[in-house]
């Protein structure tokens, strides 16, 4: 688990604190990151605390917790609509954790793929999809693995971690829900 820091520990449970770890095993000590639907910015903080020179630039509609993210933050904080941004960098790895299910059906498809071209060759995605529930509208309902690897072959990425876990939901009133874990590594370039 991540060494306590009163900044962010309180706010990550131990299984997301397994999949920061996770993640940042496949990453350079000072990959850039985007935090796609960066909240208040506990992932990046968390991030931050693991691998000090990583740069993690925040992507949100709202601005991120002052507590969390100093004015001198040595990244971007993007105060932007997710469905309209446009990347104007690459990043050595995407994290999209509990956004794509929050999104207009017709823009998960298309925030996806804008998402997956930001990665530079051999970058990192790392997102959840939600499968269906029937008392809640979610947008990839019937979801399966072979759904989820069809996604990630039409975007040119690999799966490295694919797990379903059924994960209580603080937004959700701790609604439970079926959960895909995936990291996918975009393909390199190959000479």
């Amino acid at each position: 688990m991540i060494a306590p820091d009163p900044k962010y520990a309180s706010q990550l449970t131990p299984l997301e604190h397994t999949y920061i770890r996770r993640f940042l095993e496949h990453l350079a000590p000072d990959a850039r990151v985007l935090d796609v639907g960066a909240g208040g910015g506990r992932f990046a903080a968390a991030f931050r605390a693991l691998h000090k020179e990583i740069v993690v630039d925040l992507l949100d509609q709202y601005p991120p917790n002052p507590d969390l993210i100093s004015k001198d933050w040595p990244g971007d904080v993007i105060q932007n609509d997710i469905v309209t941004f446009r990347p104007k960098r690459t990043y050595d790895a995407v994290w999209m954790r509990n956004v794509l299910f929050l999104l207009p059906e017709e823009a998960v498809q298309p925030v996806f793929h804008i998402m997956t071209a930001s990665l530079r060759p051999g970058g990192i995605m790392d997102f959840t999809m939600l499968k269906s529930d029937e008392n809640f509208k979610l947008l990839t309902p019937g979801l399966t693995r072979q759904g989820v690897a069809a996604l990630l072959a039409d975007n040119d990425l690999t799966p490295i971690l694919m797990e379903e876990r059924d994960v209580p939901y603080r937004s959700l009133d701790g609604r439970t829900l079926p959960t895909f874990f995936i990291q996918a590594r975009k393909a390199r370039l190959t000479a």
